[in-house]
């Protein structure tokens, strides 16, 4: 995913894809969030939708 180097280190990383930081629309994407975060695998990035 562009020009991360997500090899380097043992970390995870999820995007919400939102317009917004407000904390109300980003509550709306903890259920779909929820529902991947045990399946989720280390040196790779995803993009949550709702």
């Amino acid at each position: 995913m562009h020009q991360q180097n997500l090899d380097k280190y043992p970390v995870t990383i999820v995007f919400f894809n939102c317009f917004t930081s407000k904390i109300e629309a980003l509550i709306t994407f903890l259920p779909s969030f929820k529902s991947q975060v045990d399946v989720l695998q280390k040196h790779k990035a995803y993009i949550t939708d709702k």
